[in-house]
């Protein structure tokens, strides 16, 4: 991050193949996406470090101006000033969605509609299948439940890194 400063944008997310914005959420961001960034939403709500995600269509960029004419000379322009910084997303099926949206996505795709991934190969676990993995390893008190890494931390409970090429924004 060349300086300090962060820019609003707004994310406006679009279902797959669809124009009209599903739902919009602003954001103070290091930086503006750009078409094809990969956008991971973590909600509050959820136990598990599962996500919404996204791609970048379209950079919106909305300015406004009080100049009138078409031409002035520099003595008189009028310097105009950025209103909204919109950036026109589609849902899509990353290695670490939510149940719901991971469902929400392959429902889109048996409905005809084509629907994008993110083009990773990283291990991706169903947030169910999580679930029903910290609770085994609460009942069996054996031990750790290895994770991708075969590793577990210090009080003997699985390490669950399943998403480091995520990074929150």
């Amino acid at each position: 991050m060349p300086n300090n400063r962060s820019v609003r944008v707004r994310l406006c997310v679009c279902e797959p193949g669809e124009q009209k914005p599903d739902f919009s959420l602003a954001f103070d961001l290091p930086e503006v996406p750009r078409p094809g960034d990969y956008i991971s939403l973590y909600r509050e709500d959820k136990k598990t470090p599962h996500t919404e995600d996204l791609i970048v269509r379209h950079i919106w960029w909305n300015l406004e101006t009080t100049e009138t004419r078409t031409s002035s000379s520099e003595d008189e322009e009028r310097v105009g000033n950025l209103r909204e910084i919109g950036v026109e997303c589609e849902m899509a099926l990353g290695p670490c969605s939510t149940d719901n949206w991971h469902d929400m996505m392959l429902q889109h795709e048996a409905n005809g509609r084509t629907i994008k991934r993110f083009d990773v190969s990283r291990f991706s676990v169903r947030e169910k299948d999580l679930l029903k993995t910290k609770r085994k390893a609460r009942r069996q008190h054996t031990g750790a439940v290895p994770s991708r890494s075969g590793t577990s931390n210090r009080s003997g409970r699985p390490i669950y890194s399943i998403c480091p090429h995520t990074r929150p924004i």
